[in-house]
């Protein structure tokens, strides 16, 4: 029989206990469900306070088949159609299989192209916008420097004083008699 060495516990098993295999996955600290017998070497207690760790404890592994997917069901193709559709659209990667969207690239530059074109356009009409102004500017100092002088060369006329008009009356207005 192998002599049992002490093992020491390392950085990566320090949450399990000893004793328990760490290549195995049990749910919830139960015995395993294999069919087949367990095969492990129990060490002697030589002492009652420190007992020996299992050194050898084997747990046969039978080879597990992957489940098959369910088939896919009218519903499905189409849910998954949309997905796919609304990535494509917007220029994301493939919800499914995370495959680039090459329409992506063409939207961004589109994009891109397009704020380049309404960042020139607002320039253009900030630039006519200037323009506009100083042309407006300029024609209403002109209207007004020939509003002056033609006020110099041609005085207004003098207000002539209005004779007094008399006031209109009117005749007394009969009251009418009801009729029946």
């Amino acid at each position: 029989m192998d002599t049992v060495q002490p093992i020491t516990p390392s950085s990566e098993t320090s949450g399990i206990p000893q004793g328990i295999p760490t290549g195995v996955f049990v749910p919830n600290n139960q015995p395993p469900t294999v069919n087949m017998p367990v095969q492990a070497e129990i060490p002697v207690q030589q002492n009652m306070q420190q007992p020996m760790p299992v050194q050898n404890a084997q747990v046969p592994v039978m080879p597990v088949a992957a489940p098959m997917p369910a088939p896919e069901g009218p519903l499905d193709k189409v849910l998954k159609w949309l997905v796919r559709f609304f990535a494509k659209v917007m220029g994301q990667p493939d919800p499914i299989t995370w495959i680039a969207n090459p329409a992506s690239q063409a939207t961004q530059k589109t994009e891109n192209l397009i704020w380049k074109m309404r960042g020139a356009a607002n320039q253009a009409v900030a630039k006519a916008s200037d323009v506009a102004g100083k042309a407006v500017n300029t024609a209403t100092n002109v209207a007004n420097q020939a509003t002056q002088q033609v006020q110099q060369m041609v005085p207004p006329p003098a207000a002539a004083p209005m004779p007094p008009v008399a006031p209109v009356q009117q005749p007394p207005v009969m009251p009418t008699p009801p009729t029946a």
